[in-house]
């Protein structure tokens, strides 16, 4: 059964419109529920506590990867993606390709 240009156009609509209300939805739900202040103590606090650990066995190397498993304990990944891009940005962490992971770096 093949389909007309207008039947094809309306179902692309119909697809956009249902597209548009999912993003919505999405958007709706990734809103911060951590203020930026906040993610940044928590993320701070975790920082420290893994840095000390660490200390203890003779190594420090902190991959952001082990920060994020953390913070998911604190907070949606999302957020805590936006937060730590910010946390970036700002230079208050820096971060290092280093064999394939990122290793993060307080800016002390």
């Amino acid at each position: 059964m093949t389909k007309t240009k207008a039947q094809l156009i309306s179902e692309n609509a119909v697809l956009r419109a249902e597209i548009a209300a999912l993003k919505a939805q999405i958007a709706h739900t990734a809103a911060p529920s951590v203020s930026y202040e906040r993610f940044c103590t928590i993320f701070r606090d975790a920082y420290y506590a893994e840095k000390a650990q660490q200390e203890r066995r003779g190594v420090v190397c902190i991959y952001t990867r082990t920060m994020r498993d953390i913070l998911a304990f604190h907070m949606p990944v999302a957020t805590a993606d936006m937060h730590f891009a910010r946390l970036k940005a700002e230079h208050k962490v820096f971060t290092i390709i280093e064999r394939s992971e990122e290793l993060v770096r307080w800016a002390e």
